[in-house]
């Protein structure tokens, strides 16, 4: 298996290898990131998106960054296994949702929707938990951090979730609880920037290569 180390993040640390290699990858996550919430914007409905072909290529750019995150998971996978198992269930989700869109609005497309956004949160849950699990080698209070962000972002679905189901009875309360959840969730994607330029920092320090 050569770098593999199964479920325990770096038992034996070979020189400052390991910790260079989560300091590379773990900058292409965040870079990946802020390419993420760019394209989401220039594409939105409001900008870009409102150009049909225009909104087909922001599609397609999304689901390349997206395979270009799983991609990096995998990578990540040769130092803890776990990051595997997340970015298999992100690829299921990504086939399901492929199907939801291709569906174009038939009530059994939604059947896939809400399968592919079960499987996402499954992925989310190993991916958070597997930085977690890692960044305790090199920063305890940043573990911590990773596991309290996917709490987080499940409370937020979760209500997210109650407010849908609150609208068939108070439509504007359920509409208002809706709107500040999904900025909730915004300001998530904030933190795990931040977190992942954190963490990709603190194993850079680790290594002796801070720059």
């Amino acid at each position: 298996e050569g770098n593999h180390m199964g479920n325990a993040p770096f038992p034996q640390n070979p020189g400052n290898q390991p910790f260079a290699f989560c300091a590379k990858w773990f900058g292409c996550l965040f870079w990946l990131s802020i390419l993420g919430i760019l394209i989401g914007i220039l594409f939105s409905d409001k900008l870009l998106g409102r150009i049909a072909v225009l909104n087909w290529a922001g599609q397609i750019l999304s689901v390349l960054l997206s395979l270009g995150n799983y991609a990096v998971l995998f990578v990540l996978s040769r130092q803890y296994s776990r990051y595997r198992t997340a970015a298999v269930f992100f690829l299921f989700a990504e086939v399901l949702n492929i199907i939801f869109i291709a569906a174009g609005g038939a009530w059994w497309g939604f059947l896939f929707a809400i399968a592919a956004a079960v499987l996402s949160l499954t992925g989310l849950y190993h991916e958070y938990y597997s930085h977690a699990e890692v960044a305790a080698s090199v920063n305890f209070a940043l573990s911590q951090k990773w596991r309290r962000l996917f709490k987080w972002t499940i409370g937020s679905f979760c209500v997210i979730l109650a407010s849908i189901l609150a609208m068939l009875v108070f439509t504007f309360l359920g509409f208002l609880t809706a709107l500040v959840s999904l900025l909730f969730l915004a300001v998530l994607d904030i933190f795990e920037i931040v977190y992942l330029s954190r963490t990709a920092r603190a194993f850079r320090e680790t290594s002796g290569f801070p720059q």
